[in-house]
């Protein structure tokens, strides 16, 4: 059911009253045992394994399933109560609002003090998880969720207690924890082979301290990534304002792309935050956006013209503004050349299905590659006749890496 949602059967368990059930239950027995959530695990195991059936069934009657989800939305402030008995309450409150996008808009401001004072007090990848999937819904960003999770987590004031600096030199790389008034270095040499299984939420316990660290600082950035999707403006700014400090400048983020120290779960969240801080955000625009079509022969080879109705002229008049403002605001061209000379380097000769870490960051790459063509970073711009050229000098070095 969770797999393949079949929805009558969801419906009818919904309708039927079937699905309030287990919640009450559960919430019914909590109340009368007398005894904290995070103890009845080892107190009464028989009781925590009816209590974890009782939260499959609720995750699996509502996955995919927006009538279902709104059905239980009364029910998440006492299911907030439950997840330190490790029951799956988090589950299956995260898919209640995963992608529901009439309860993403709403998020009642309890749960919001509520995630945020889980966030400050501990790093669990849980917590910042369901952050992000409050930032966005079918792929679209939910704006006042991200400004929200802008303002009150990545100020600097707040975010440096659950962030670290990355630092790199000949020796190797580290994160920089700051605990006290004391520098703790963290070897990232060590995070190199570390498997992925806490992103489904099993045995991160078993996790050490230094790599619970390292987890937490693949999420932050996650949650930056999806603050700033959509080109929000807003938590655009925040990042940039506090970037030095936050570890997020273009240059930090470019330095962490390249480097062969650093793991590459984490090269490939640098990756995919500078595509969407510094490529894919206002005022650039897609040089696709615009209908035109490159002439290949006769007295206009070379130069783009209208393939609508309007003239040649309108189409030079709509460009060039776009493209100076671009330029104005846009990191330093050399940084710019220097991110897209990069990127053929990073893609290996040869890949291997089990190495996820790997796979995930050429993935990210791969993306950045498309980004830099669509905005142009792959062409020569006359701003006299706005004018793209392409340049056929970088096409050919990106070529055979993608090949």
């Amino acid at each position: 059911v969770q797999r393949r949602s079949c929805q009558h059967v969801q419906d009818l368990v919904r309708e039927t009253g079937l699905l309030a059930l287990p919640y009450h239950f559960v919430d019914a027995f909590i109340g009368r045992l007398q005894l904290p959530v995070r103890l009845i695990a080892q107190c009464l195991p028989a009781a925590h394994a009816i209590f974890k059936q009782c939260y499959c069934l609720i995750l699996a009657a509502v996955a995919n399933n927006d009538a279902s989800k709104r059905s239980l939305q009364d029910f998440v402030p006492t299911m907030l109560g439950h997840p330190a008995g490790n029951f799956g309450a988090y589950l299956a409150v995260k898919e209640i609002f995963t992608g529901t996008r009439p309860l993403l808009e709403n998020v009642p401001p309890f749960m919001w003090d509520r995630f945020l004072s889980f966030l400050k007090a501990e790093r669990s990848p849980r917590v910042s998880k369901f952050l992000v999937e409050l930032c966005h819904a079918d792929d679209f960003p939910i704006r006042q969720n991200q400004d929200r999770i802008a303002k009150d987590v990545f100020h600097f004031q707040t975010v440096r207690s659950l962030m670290c600096g990355l630092q790199i030199d000949s020796g190797g790389a580290w994160l920089v924890e700051k605990s006290g008034d004391e520098l703790e270095r963290i070897p990232l040499a060590d995070m190199m082979a570390m498997d992925e299984h806490w992103q489904d939420h099993a045995g991160y316990d078993k996790y050490s301290a230094h790599q619970k660290i390292f987890i937490a600082q693949l999420q932050m950035l996650d949650l930056m990534a999806w603050c700033v999707f959509g080109r929000n403006e807003y938590a655009c700014s925040v990042l940039e304002g506090d970037a030095d400090e936050l570890g997020v400048s273009y240059e930090a983020l470019l330095l962490a792309v390249t480097s062969e120290l650093v793991p590459p779960a984490l090269r490939q969240k640098c990756c995919q935050l500078i595509i969407r801080l510094y490529i894919d955000r206002d005022p650039f625009e897609s040089v696709r956006l615009f209908e035109n079509s490159r002439v290949w022969g006769g007295a206009l080879y070379g130069r783009i013209v209208s393939t609508s109705e309007r003239g040649t002229a309108q189409v030079v008049q709509e460009l060039r503004p776009a493209y100076m403002q671009v330029q104005d605001s846009a990191p330093p061209q050399g940084q710019r050349i220097a991110l897209r000379d990069a990127m053929p380097e990073l893609l290996p000769l040869q890949t291997s299905v089990d190495d996820m870490q790997r796979n995930r960051f050429t993935l990210a790459v791969l993306d950045c590659i498309q980004a830099l063509v669509e905005f142009g970073h792959y062409c020569t711009f006359d701003a006299h006749s706005a004018s793209f050229t392409p340049d056929f000098d970088q096409i050919r070095k990106v070529i055979p890496a993608l090949l």
